[in-house]
């Protein structure tokens, strides 16, 4: 392979429009893209990356622990490539809140440290990393703020990631692009030793372990980013890298979306079987009891929508949704209204019509009036110009459903919602 010109690099001529520095409460904007900000020596290895923020957080190594420049990350774009007890470091004071947009991609399986933000990680510092199977991690030592095994990384795929660590410990996590999964998550168990952020650093030099990822982008903020700040920044990593947002279903619902009666949720739940059809990865937001009428007739108002509201990823508008509500609803007063404005809202947001679907009730000899409800319900998603999937009638030849499907009612659940969807 022969020299690469630099001027031939992308990253040093293109131009987004709108960039980080432009969003309020930026600190650190690390940019290993834009080769005219990166201090190397003959060996390409990184003693500086200046700060694009206009902040003066420059990451900084003066010893031999030095991460390597790579020219070309494998997406057109240069990198740094950062092994094991190498870092670029700096040191400030942050308190809570803040956030952190990374773009990185991991080179081998576990053991990854990637960025650190307090002073010594096993003396009560708040580091993130990779566990078993990838895992990502926010951890202060051997307490975890974050883990969730819904949030993994692919080896060898670029990925946006993102979280924030609030004024009160609570902790949530968002993967974009190549990763497994595309949605937030959230943990909302604080520990005690966090008090902010004391040091910015790629890799860890407290840490002694095994990492090796690349990175080329990093932003950090001292405040937990307003949503429209969050879809900006966001969206310039995506208009800059082309990144394509993942398969993703959202399951709203009560038990029967929960699972009761599967044998196994989260393998033989109708959620599980209709994520793995759609080769999407599968959020559950089935809760017992739940209502979308007031007053409500079992359970809490609302429950589902208010999860789902503050937890969609609202820029993946070609998400799947299944809406599955009535068997508790039957004497709210409100409920046909509240269900239609429900569907609406996603509909005024822009998501794709032909990924959201109205799903009926189950099957219950003892529950005539889900005849009347689900005439209502197909009706409304047809004036709404959304999918609409019975599932009350092959569930009603099936037999020997009541109320909560199992196994093979799931499943029954599952191929009629697919054959809606497709």
């Amino acid at each position: 392979m022969g020299l690469i010109n630099i001027s031939d690099v992308k990253g040093l001529t293109e131009n987004f429009s709108l960039t980080p520095d432009q969003i309020p409460g930026v600190q650190l904007w690390a940019d290993f893209t834009d080769l005219l900000q990166i201090t190397s020596n003959s060996s390409n290895n990184i003693a500086q990356v200046s700060d694009k923020s206009g902040i003066g957080n420059h990451l900084v190594q003066a010893s031999s622990n030095k991460p390597t420049l790579k020219f070309d990350g494998g997406n057109g774009y240069s990198c740094a490539n950062v092994s094991s007890n190498q870092c670029l470091s700096k040191t400030v004071t942050y308190a809570h809140p803040f956030t952190m947009y990374i773009y990185m991609k991991l080179n081998v399986e576990n053991g990854q440290l990637v960025f650190e933000f307090n002073s010594a990680y096993n003396t009560g510092a708040l580091s993130f990393i990779t566990t078993g199977s990838n895992i990502l991690v926010i951890a202060a030592g051997s307490n975890f703020y974050f883990n969730d095994k819904r949030m993994k990384l692919t080896i060898g795929k670029w990925t946006l990631v993102r979280f924030t660590i609030t004024s009160t410990g609570a902790a949530y996590c968002c993967l974009d692009s190549n990763a497994i999964v595309g949605a937030d998550s959230r943990f909302s168990t604080g520990i005690a030793g966090a008090n902010g952020i004391t040091k910015l650093s790629i890799g860890s030099p407290d840490f002694s372990g095994t990492w090796n990822f690349d990175v080329q982008e990093v932003v950090v903020t001292n405040t937990s980013v307003s949503n429209s700040d969050d879809i900006k920044i966001r969206n310039y990593f995506f208009n800059k890298y082309k990144t394509v947002l993942p398969n993703v279903y959202y399951a709203l619902g009560d038990s029967v979306t929960a699972g009761r009666d599967a044998t196994s949720v989260g393998t033989n739940d109708f959620v599980t079987l209709v994520g793995a059809g759609l080769s999407a990865y599968a959020y559950n937001y089935g809760t017992a009891g739940a209502n979308i009428g007031y007053p409500p007739t079992i359970g809490g108002a609302n429950t589902n929508l208010n999860a789902l509201y503050t937890t969609v990823d609202t820029r993946n508008l070609n998400a799947y949704i299944t809406f599955e509500y009535g068997l508790n609803d039957t004497t709210s007063s409100n409920w046909a209204a509240m269900y239609k404005s429900m569907v609406q809202w996603f509909i005024d947001k822009g998501y794709n019509k032909n990924r959201l679907c109205v799903v009926s009730t189950t099957y219950d000899p003892g529950r005539p009036q889900d005849i009347t409800t689900n005439t209502y319900l197909s009706a409304m998603a047809s004036a709404l110009g959304v999918r609409y999937a019975d599932v009350y009638t092959p569930l009603q030849s099936h037999g020997g459903e009541v109320e909560h499907p199992d196994d093979a009612g799931h499943a029954i659940m599952a191929t009629t919602i697919l054959a809606a969807f497709a």
